[in-house]
């Protein structure tokens, strides 16, 4: 049997690193050899980051958003519109929308979509802190800003039929079209993000 080309732990840290979000294996050697060659101070870094992120942060208990305290700052602010919820996929969209600087309203991060086709149920998400959130203040509109993609409007629907059951009296609409089918709203622009709030729609219920 002949030897490994690369040490185990390069090969071991290499497939860590290719179960990350976007990185094959290809980048993930590169990036491994380089972290253990000419990287060393950015691994020594990327470490300590590590370390910090374990250790300091949480899921905010409301909304699901990240957070170094049991709420999140978003949450903590008494100067949001606690009349509206925005639910959103992931954080990266809460963060999209939130430097783009056009909602003051409370978040809701889902953390998926349904899709039974990836084995996604509505158990999965994180749909109860909804649930929670229109109990606990006077909300008006649960807004939804899913990407326009089969599990995006599937998600959709399920969340503006349950409204519209346990809160007959809020409203439910949804991010305008506009964004365009299989557009992540991670890398939508803040004027197309302003046009979709603006031109948002009701969701039939």
């Amino acid at each position: 049997m002949s030897a490994p080309i690369l040490p185990s732990a390069i090969t071991d840290l290499s497939d860590t690193l290719s179960r990350l979000p976007g990185i094959g294996p290809k980048l993930a050697a590169r990036l491994a050899v380089y972290l253990a060659v000419k990287g060393v101070r950015t691994r020594d870094e990327l470490i300590a980051g590590l370390g910090d992120v374990a250790e300091s942060i949480q899921v905010c208990s409301q909304c699901a958003n990240l957070s170094e305290s049991p709420l999140c700052a978003i949450c903590l602010d008494e100067g949001r519109d606690r009349s509206s919820v925005l639910v959103v996929e992931t954080v990266l969209d809460l963060y999209q929308i939130e430097k783009a600087a056009i909602y003051k309203g409370l978040y809701l991060v889902l953390g998926g979509l349904i899709s039974p086709v990836n084995g996604v149920g509505v158990a999965d998400l994180n749909i109860d802190l909804l649930w929670d959130m229109l109990a606990k203040y006077e909300c008006k509109e649960v807004i939804i800003g899913f990407n326009n993609n089969v599990e995006g409007d599937a998600t959709a629907m399920y969340i503006s039929g349950q409204v519209g059951e346990r809160f007959p009296g809020i409203k439910t609409s949804r991010l305008a079209r506009g964004l365009g089918a299989g557009i992540s709203l991670e890398y939508i622009d803040p004027s197309s993000l302003q046009g979709a709030f603006q031109n948002r729609s009701s969701v039939s219920n």
